[in-house]
């Protein structure tokens, strides 16, 4: 999957932050949003970890930044077309505002997002045509 043409010592250093930053990014938006929405939260038994929050708030700056660098001129994450990566990703966005998690930076992520919303089976992945329970 890789190109031939690079040295394996220089693998690491040109695609590890594109390999990981999308992983990063989705756990680290997984952290805030389970803090600001998590079970706890939502059923009224606690409050968010604001310490955890912070954290987690930090690492997605962080990696949220090499991602939407990696999507400049790019409609998906790995590839020309969609892949895993980019549903993987994709599955902190739709809780994203609520979770206020800080993507006011990050066009890039925003235009992907939007784009992946255009998907009919990725914004309503359970159509009630398909409903074998009803």
């Amino acid at each position: 999957m890789l190109p031939r043409d690079i040295p394996v010592d220089k693998i690491n250093s040109r695609f590890r932050p594109h390999c990981l930053a999308p992983v990063a990014v989705r756990l680290a938006a997984a952290g805030v949003r389970d803090q600001r929405l998590g079970i706890e939260f939502f059923f009224g038994i606690g409050e968010p970890d604001m310490a955890e929050i912070e954290e987690a708030t930090g690492y997605f700056l962080q990696f949220a930044a090499v991602l939407d660098n990696h999507l400049k001129d790019r409609d998906q994450i790995a590839g020309d077309g969609l892949t895993i990566a980019d549903f993987g990703v994709a599955t902190f966005m739709p809780l994203a505002d609520q979770a206020e998690l800080p993507l006011d930076d990050f066009a890039e992520i925003r235009r992907w997002s939007d784009k992946m919303m255009e998907l009919d089976a990725w914004c309503d992945p359970w159509p009630e045509s398909y409903s074998t329970l009803s």
